[in-house]
């Protein structure tokens, strides 16, 4: 243990304990804080590591700048949200019910339901067999963006039921095309899914989280079932038992499910680029801009993303997409100076959207739950530009759900 990771992990415990004692606690900001507990997991290890072929880990100490970076992020996020609590915090008791009951925002889950269901026939269509492929690449390469506006769909669907669209017995359609998207092998709508349902959960009760303690174990078994679902996933389309057996009988399947799992690569990224001080010009932060201009990237060129930069540098023998590190990004053009302002500008972006969530009307709730959970949980996994290009996805999904809507509503109007 070096004589840094004892006093982070301490350090990090006691912010554990201020988010647990927090009331309306599963806000953004709690859902930033309990995400980064998971992709930072790799501190109370004591290293990161990363997959070279099918089953060679190779594993490497956490730098003492490493814990530094996550010190100084943490630190931020933590000021952040106490500036938050004590100065602008909102009760958070917006009245989901009473806006369901009103029935308003029917034709806009007509809408999302007409364009999941054109969504997803167009993904069978032209996914074709390569859809039931047990390579995840191999399904990647073919379903092309018809798969990306069945994601958005399917998420805003499932943000409007949770907030203000009057339709349950839309759960059970929903959640068949979740179970759908997690057979094609993603997880990512799964969490967000479960992550928008805690934040209409929990933080509309002025309670503190420690007092919900059984959902916060079944959100940790549900972390836990998203783990094994990815070792899984081979047995499952392959529709072998015996597979299935071999992998839950194996105890080296539950001591590796941590160190195998995506925060350890995630966190090679940041420990390698930091621990060789790897720089980069400021090139690939120009696509940050270009995600606020509809088709940026194909109007203004190519640009190379932050990936295209440390992958064959720092992983050369490395042939699969290793995701992204947004610390690692900003650390790699300004040094700490980067860490500090990319840290900074992302808490008051996640205390505006907190803010907007509650403070909008019922309309806009969905987009923005939608759009705050993203930004909440999903920047720990990728860099800045693309996680400012899936809310631009989500902008524009929830867009065409605006209107198509508008046009049902004028049919409605002419033929009633």
């Amino acid at each position: 243990m070096s004589e840094v990771q004892l006093p982070f992990i301490l350090f990090n415990l006691s912010l554990l304990l201020f988010y647990l004692l927090r009331r309306n606690g599963f806000d953004l900001f709690g859902i930033s804080y309990f995400s980064s507990f998971i992709y930072f997991s790799p501190t109370f290890f004591g290293y990161a590591g990363f997959l070279v072929d099918l089953t060679d880990w190779v594993y490497s100490p956490l730098a003492d700048k490493t814990y530094a970076v996550y010190f100084i992020f943490l630190s931020i996020l933590f000021l952040t949200t106490l500036s938050h609590d004590l100065f602008i915090k909102t009760s958070g008791n917006f009245n989901y019910s009473q806006i369901k009951a009103d029935d308003k925002y029917k034709y806009e889950m007509y809408s999302a339901f007409i364009l999941l269901l054109i969504s997803f026939f167009l993904l069978n269509i032209f996914g074709g067999g390569a859809l039931h492929q047990l390579d995840k690449n191999q399904v990647m390469a073919n379903i092309g963006r018809w798969y990306l506006l069945y994601e958005s769909i399917l998420l805003l669907a499932i943000a409007y039921v949770l907030t203000v669209a009057k339709f349950r017995t839309a759960y059970i359609c929903l959640l068949f095309f979740l179970c759908f998207d997690v057979y094609l092998g993603f997880r990512t709508s799964f969490v967000i899914a479960i992550l928008m349902l805690f934040f209409v959960s929990f933080n509309k009760k002025d309670k503190r989280l420690i007092g919900l303690w059984p959902y916060l174990l079944l959100g940790v078994f549900a972390v836990f079932s998203i783990l094994m679902l990815k070792l899984m996933m081979f047995g499952l389309k392959k529709g072998d038992i015996d597979i299935l057996l071999a992998i839950l009988s194996n105890s080296q399947t539950y001591e590796k499910l941590l160190s195998t799992s995506e925060p350890f690569v995630t966190q090679s990224i940041l420990n390698t680029v930091v621990s060789l001080d790897f720089r980069t010009d400021a090139e690939h932060l120009k696509l940050i801009p270009l995600q606020f201009v509809l088709l940026g990237d194909v109007v203004f060129g190519q640009i190379r993303s932050f990936n295209d930069y440390f992958q064959p540098a720092l992983f050369p023998k490395i042939n699969y997409g290793m995701a992204s590190n947004f610390l690692a990004e900003f650390y790699a053009v300004s040094g700490i100076f980067g860490v500090f302002a990319v840290s900074a500008v992302y808490s008051l972006v996640l205390m505006v959207l907190n803010l907007a969530i509650q403070s909008v009307k019922a309309g806009y709730k969905p987009l923005l739950l939608l759009c705050g959970v993203y930004w909440a949980f999903y920047i720990y996994r990728n860099d800045m530009a693309y996680i400012l290009n899936i809310e631009k996805r989500i902008v524009i999904s929830f867009l065409l759900v605006i209107l198509l809507a508008f046009v049902l509503r004028r049919f409605n109007f002419i033929f009633k």
